[in-house]
């Protein structure tokens, strides 16, 4: 969802784990007879950010890989960089810097290099753009964008990817969903559904498009579907201002497994320098055996059905749900310690995305074998709207007044 704000620390809202590009259409590599500086295959390893992802008001390192497919130097290439929350977006970049590239050899690469304090927690893109340079015979490649995201994904995966009309015009956008990632036997995993058809965006307003993802039965934990989420204005198609795309790469996955794996990642933390003996340095063990243990208190066997439902009674939910909130709370404090090195913080960020993962396959996953609550569908849309803001403890216990709401 490319809204506004800075970028951050990268949570996720789904079931499963995917990871979102934020990406314009192919451009075609071509040898021209001057210089054309240039991004390929839509920024993709062009742009790269240190720590990725980024930690909220943390300093992020971005380097830019800008690309010369021409037969000749380029020269005083300039390069901005700007940031745009998560999706598809029309206009409404916010930029970070621009950066002068002196000269870069035929079919070579320089690097821009950008630093960026991003202050918010929200799903977010980068966008890299070539704004002058003496030579450049192409300026249909002129721009590159990726996007910093993991998803979680369970059996099912539902979420609203908004497309957003920053103009003083309305928009007629062309919408289509697919499935284009193969498995290791090069078979799709799953299915996935979206709208294909023409959709009017107001001026300055937004619209959001459905996407799901059914898994198959039986899909191995980790497996991948990529789910392209295409959008160019019908009025314009070829303005390449007015077209973008999403890749969205869901990955298999279950809450318990989440949660194991978030127990596991605290238990690898690296040690810390002195002063202090590697974890009991300034009370951290005591802390991180504090919150181990909510994780433990919602793992509780009899309170699971399998590895991705809980039990139907009103002691599990509320439990489980609860005992997550609290580690997750509990971790985001400790991220907020100036003192803690960054990857440590970049473990703790990982636990808590997929805390909140976890809760929310959890609720989707109950929607789906009530065959649908539209209670609990809103309930589930109010969660990913904490959680875009960065407020992953109650969107966790919004996702549980979603999931108690279906035992009613």
């Amino acid at each position: 969802m490319c809204h506004t704000l800075n970028i951050q620390s990268v949570r996720t809202v789904a079931t499963g784990a995917a990871t979102l590009l934020c990406l314009q259409f192919g451009l075609t590599l071509t040898a021209l007879a001057e210089a054309d500086p240039a991004f390929s295959f839509y920024g993709y390893q062009q742009i790269v950010a240190n720590p990725s992802p980024a930690i909220a008001n943390e300093n992020t390192q971005i380097t830019v890989t800008v690309s010369n497919f021409g037969d000749a130097p380029a020269t005083n290439v300039r390069v901005k960089l700007s940031y745009n929350d998560w999706g598809v977006t029309f206009q409404g970049w916010q930029e970070i810097d621009v950066v002068s590239i002196s000269s870069i050899p035929a079919g070579g690469t320089a690097e821009a290099n950008f630093d960026h304090v991003f202050t918010n927690r929200a799903h977010t893109c980068l966008e890299a753009l070539i704004v002058s340079a003496d030579k450049n015979a192409d300026l249909n490649n002129d721009r590159g964008q990726i996007n910093m995201e993991v998803i979680n994904a369970g059996e099912s995966f539902g979420y609203h990817v908004p497309i957003v009309n920053n103009g003083d015009d309305d928009l007629v956008v062309q919408v289509q969903v697919e499935c284009v990632h193969d498995d290791a036997a090069g078979v799709v995993a799953g299915r996935c559904h979206g709208i294909d058809e023409p959709m009017r965006v107001p001026a300055g307003q937004e619209i959001l498009v459905p996407v799901a993802v059914e898994f198959f039965r039986d899909t191995p934990r980790g497996t991948p579907i990529d789910v392209v989420v295409k959008a160019f204005d019908v009025l314009n198609p070829g303005d390449v201002h007015a077209m973008n795309h999403v890749v969205v790469r869901v990955i298999f996955n279950t809450p318990r497994g989440l949660m194991e794996d978030c127990l596991a990642a605290l238990e690898a933390l690296p040690l810390l320098p002195s002063p202090g003996q590697g974890k009991k340095s300034n009370g951290l063990a005591k802390k991180i055996d504090e919150i181990a243990s909510h994780i433990d208190k919602a793992l509780a066997s009899d309170v699971w059905v399998g590895d991705s439902r809980l039990e139907p009674h009103p002691r599990a939910i509320p439990l489980v749900y609860e005992q997550s909130a609290v580690a997750i709370q509990q971790l985001l404090t400790l991220t907020d310690s100036n003192d803690l090195p960054i990857e440590w913080k970049i473990e703790l960020n990982r636990c808590v995305s997929a805390l909140t993962d976890a809760a929310r396959i959890l609720l989707q996953t109950a929607i789906r074998d009530a065959g649908g609550n539209l209670e609990a569908e809103l309930f589930l849309e109010e969660g990913d709207a904490l959680r875009l803001a960065g407020d992953e403890k109650n969107a966790v216990r919004k996702y549980k007044t979603g999931h108690v709401s279906i035992l009613k």
